[in-house]
């Protein structure tokens, strides 16, 4: 399989690389662009010239379902322009993808030595600046965002990539093997 997952940045990439460690082994390239602008034209660029199918991975910023449909539709409706018949799909981490950190509260404990309930509820809407304010005091065991994704056991990575995004990029990675074996395509 010879698909690319473009990401807003390289946190991003780092944290999909290892929650998707067995797909990224098997033709799965994970690119980090800069920013939501650069990760859209790098997704566009990727399937118009080497015409294999894009992922690309977007911060919604916000927690609207309203406008992260609008900006995933958007997104979407660029990709498709540079890739007729080429498999290509975006995926939303609402509202950044930091917020898989706060799916399981005893993991980002572990990971962190315990967050305050307050902090932990805030983190499901604001992840990014939680983790950023709890890096900031100096109460993690760890130096920045980066340590936390090499905290990571594999039945952590196995658990948050059961949270969308993750999981749906996981069903789109099935779904294009899938297509690339029924077409004779490696």
């Amino acid at each position: 399989m010879n698909v690319y997952i473009v990401t807003e940045g390289q946190f991003d990439a780092t944290l999909l690389s290892r929650l998707l460690a067995e797909e990224v082994q098997v033709g799965v390239t994970i690119v980090a662009a800069s920013g939501k602008s650069g990760a859209q034209s790098l997704a566009r660029s990727l399937v118009a010239a080497r015409r294999r199918p894009v992922a690309l991975v977007l911060d919604a910023d916000t927690t609207d379902e309203a406008f992260v449909h609008r900006q995933r539709l958007v997104a979407r409706e660029l990709l498709a322009m540079a890739s007729p018949g080429i498999p290509t799909e975006v995926f939303m981490a609402v509202p950044s993808m930091e917020v898989l950190f706060f799916a399981d509260p005893a993991l980002l404990g572990r990971l962190t030595g315990g967050l305050a309930g307050d902090q932990s509820a805030r983190g499901r809407y604001q992840p990014k600046q939680v983790l950023q304010e709890f890096l900031r005091m100096g109460l993690a065991p760890v130096l920045d965002p980066s340590d936390l994704v090499r905290g990571l056991t594999d039945a952590d990575a196995t658990r948050m990539s059961e949270y969308p995004p993750v999981s749906d990029i996981k069903h789109f990675l099935q779904s294009t093997a899938l297509t690339q074996a029924a077409n004779g395509r490696r």
